[in-house]
């Protein structure tokens, strides 16, 4: 790989736990332009180190990652990496990857806490998030994602029910590139995926659950991020 990796445009993904990151990366991974990595970042991000900018996409970690998924990485419009938790600290992202554009998607406060209290109750999980704590991670992501859009910042929100169930051309146009065939046929197969993981969906949420979050949820802050998706 040669340093031309480093003058790509850098792309992150965040958002709330559970509300579609890893789909997203995905989608956007089926793209022969883009590059995102998944959690590749997470450890420098998390501890705040010094080693936290470009130069981490020359690192045999992630060379290693992106050799295994694109066959041509020279002819890549965008690269870079997925970590919900990226929102916790936008300013750390904004002042060490200079340009940087940033997709946070956000879900229904719902389905994000009834996917936590799934992987809580599961016996095999090490997972020890449940409602209440979805509520206010929920929370958080949105207020902290809406402040930083106000702020200016090259923060696109994406809707995941509008993604998943009302196909559209967003993301490649949001992204200005070009047209790919393979990209609108894996685009197809996650809708339809999605569509009948939905139709199977058992709802596992109790009524004192359901009034809680609507007691807590910032319903305000979702509609405001709704607004500003197309």
């Amino acid at each position: 790989m040669t340093t031309s990796t480093i003058t790509k445009q850098t792309l992150f993904v965040a958002g709330c736990a559970r509300s579609g990151t890893t789909a997203m990366t995905r989608l956007l991974n089926s793209h022969e332009d883009i590059y995102v990595g998944t959690e590749i970042f997470r450890s420098e991000f998390s501890a705040k180190s010094d080693t936290f900018n470009k130069e981490l996409f020359l690192t045999e970690k992630y060379q290693g990652k992106l050799a295994e998924h694109k066959s041509s990485p020279t002819t890549l419009q965008y690269i870079g990496d997925k970590f919900p938790s990226y929102y916790i600290n936008y300013e750390l992202l904004f002042d060490r990857f200079e340009g940087v554009k940033v997709i946070f998607i956000f879900r229904n406060i719902f389905d994000v806490a009834q996917s936590y209290k799934a992987r809580k109750i599961h016996p095999t999980n090490p997972w020890k998030k449940g409602v209440r704590r979805a509520v206010k991670e929920w929370n958080d992501s949105l207020d902290l994602t809406i402040q930083q859009i106000k702020a200016g910042q090259n923060i696109t929100p994406v809707c995941y029910e509008k993604i998943l169930y009302k196909p559209d051309k967003t993301l490649t146009n949001l992204l200005q590139l070009k047209p790919s065939q393979q990209f609108n046929q894996y685009y197809k197969k996650v809708t339809r995926d999605a569509a009948k993981i939905e139709s199977q969906r058992v709802n596992i949420l109790d009524n004192k659950e359901k009034l809680w979050i609507m007691e807590n949820a910032r319903f305000d802050l979702y509609k405001a991020l709704l607004e500003l998706t197309t």
